[in-house]
């Protein structure tokens, strides 16, 4: 299911309770719901059941549309930015039509789960794709640890 504008907010509000998991998804959703100055233009959100979801992905509107649209590029066309409460969720919600672009390369970011890992890697092979890194990536990348009690988040 894609939210809209009006939903954003009972998004955000239900992906502060699971931080730092869903870090990757929340800036994001929760500057498209304030309509902030940081958003980036076109991002969707699905979920897969609304408003007590259990998986939900961050994408930009497919290539084609993302064009007509006359969108700026978002690190590239099909960056895919998961976050899920159970794996299988996000297993069937990725398994729906019209959510990832499966016809060329799709970029999963910050996938910080390894169960949700799991479910790329595997639905990813069902399309006959691979995980590989970035070729710019320089490791798997780093996790930095912030006390949230001593963070102003709004």
């Amino acid at each position: 299911m894609k939210l809209d504008q009006s939903q954003m907010p009972i998004l955000v509000a239900s992906l502060e309770e699971h931080f730092p998991a869903s870090l990757n998804v929340y800036h994001l959703a929760r500057n498209g719901a304030r309509q902030s100055r940081l958003a980036w233009p076109g991002l969707e959100f699905f979920v897969d059941a609304f408003p007590n979801f259990q998986a939900c992905i961050c994408r930009m509107p497919n290539n084609k549309e993302a064009r007509e649209m006359n969108l700026p590029p978002f690190l590239f066309a099909n960056a895919v930015f998961p976050f899920s409460k159970d794996a299988r969720k996000l297993e069937e919600l990725l398994a729906t039509d019209g959510i990832v672009d499966w016809s060329g390369k799709v970029g999963f970011c910050m996938v910080s789960n390894p169960d949700d890992l799991d479910v790329v890697r595997k639905v990813a092979a069902q399309h006959g794709g691979s995980l590989s890194k970035a070729p710019n990536s320089t490791g798997s990348g780093v996790i930095v640890h912030f006390d949230l009690t001593k963070i102003a988040l709004r």
